[in-house]
Order: structure tokens, then C-alpha cells, then sequence
């Protein structure tokens, strides 16, 4: 299993826009196994972002940034991570809420040992929806930063 840490730091959520999206690889499936979340901001207001799954891919994506391999002997992460879309991809289904407060409250996350609760993802690459999940922001109230640990098999 090759392990990856996504991050996206003190950044300003913009309502109906990924925070950042993850696409999978063609071939490989990807699993969400940790999520760190904290507000970044100077006053204490709450903030609220979901992962969701997404049923229509976006186009034009921007804003890349590079998943960090935990084991640097490992590949490069097979898919893509973007922070921008001209066309926003589209959102189905809410997997998960991440409740902070803007003052740096964290939330923390973590799969069970078993893995049994990871979020999933099965390779079918930027083009298949299937592959793709997004954070996205629900109520906004100040700059935040997200660290996402992902797997590929």
C-alpha cells in the first residue's frame, strides 16, 4: 500500500468550490485514511466542510498540488489533486463532515486499524466520475487547512 499526505494550507473556502479534489488513477483504487482539519483564522466562528462523492467530473482543473509520498522510496501519487476547476465537478453524496471552529479548533479522523471504515475510491482515472471525491465547503467562516492521508492500491 503507498501512502500519501494531501495538504492544503490556511486558505480561504469559496461556497460551491472544491477546497480540493482528488481524481484517482486509471488503474489503481485510492482510499481516504486520515483527515486532519483546522480553522486558521483569528476569530472563533464556525466552519463546516464535507467529503462528498462526485457524480460529474469538472473540467479544467487547476491549482494542482502534489500528494506527498510518506515513504520516499515510494512512486508519485497516480492521480491528481486540484484546487481549481473552471467548471466545477458536480457532488452527489456526502460522506463525511468535518466541523471545525476558525479560531483552530481541530477535527481529526482516522480509519480503523482494519480499514473497514476507509472511504474508497476505485481507479477509473480523471475521466470517471466514480474515481473522484472532493472537499467542498458548507459553511464558511474564516481560512482554513485540510490534510488529507490517502492510500493507493
Amino acid at each position: 500500500m503507498l501512502i500519501y499526505n494531501i495538504n492544503r494550507s490556511n486558505a480561504l473556502p469559496v461556497a460551491s468550490q472544491d477546497f480540493l479534489s482528488i481524481s484517482g488513477n486509471a488503474t489503481r483504487s485510492y482510499g481516504v485514511l486520515e483527515i486532519d482539519a483546522e480553522g486558521a483564522g483569528t476569530a472563533s466562528a464556525y466552519t463546516e466542510m464535507g467529503i462528498y462523492r462526485v457524480s460529474a467530473v469538472g473540467t479544467t482543473g487547476g491549482g494542482a498540488i502534489t500528494p506527498v509520498p510518506v515513504n520516499v522510496a515510494q512512486p508519485a501519487f497516480g492521480g491528481v489533486v486540484n484546487t481549481t476547476w473552471s467548471v466545477q465537478p458536480t457532488v452527489s453524496g456526502l460522506i463525511q463532515i468535518i466541523p471545525i471552529n476558525s479560531n483552530g479548533q481541530r477535527y481529526f479522523w482516522r480509519a480503523m486499524p482494519n480499514l473497514s471504515n476507509a472511504i474508497w475510491s476505485p481507479g477509473g482515472g480523471t475521466a470517471a466520475a466514480a474515481a473522484q471525491m472532493a472537499v467542498r465547503p458548507i459553511t464558511i467562516s474564516g481560512n482554513t487547512s485540510v490534510r488529507i492521508q490517502v492510500c493507493e492500491i
